[in-house]
């Protein structure tokens, strides 16, 4: 019996993906809660070298905080690869990793969006995107809202 080893996809976030997740996180130089409670730092971080944010968590630069944000992408990309079977353009990589940086991979990885991009469904895909509008107290946010609007049409590009 031959094995087929699943290739691995080699997609990276580009520049403008970075720009489209900073740009909706926002900066924050000093730890704050978010709107579901979680500490976060910089362009969304919640997490520093392993360790929760916290109120204590000493302040970053833009430069710092950038920084964090392409650490944290990157592992959530190599997670990602693993998931994702389908060919993807560079712009519905980037739109992917903006909407599972801010959902988190864990949902990512039990979303329709996924569902429908393994499955070759692009267009369904994209519609999945808007599911994904509210906080984790199941309200709808309109920050969330034109969020999933923008990535998905970069989905769609």
């Amino acid at each position: 019996m031959v094995r087929i080893k699943k290739k691995t996809l080699k997609y990276s976030l580009s520049q403008k993906g970075v720009d489209l997740i900073a740009s909706f996180e926002g900066f924050s130089s000093k730890p704050y809660r978010d709107s579901g409670g979680v500490w976060t730092i910089g362009f969304g971080t919640t997490y520093i070298n392993n360790v929760k944010v916290s109120h204590g968590t000493p302040s970053v630069s833009r430069d710092q905080a950038l920084g964090l944000l392409k650490i944290n992408v990157r592992g959530t990309e190599k997670m990602m690869r693993k998931m994702i079977t389908g060919v993807l353009t560079q712009s519905k990589w980037d739109a992917l990793v903006s909407l599972t940086y801010n959902i988190g991979i864990g949902n990512f990885q039990k979303s329709s969006v996924l569902k429908y991009i393994n499955a070759g469904d692009i267009k369904k895909a994209a519609e999945s995107f808007i599911l994904w509008n509210k906080d984790s107290t199941g309200k709808v946010l309109t920050g969330l809202v034109l969020r999933r609007k923008t990535e998905k049409a970069l989905f769609l590009n």
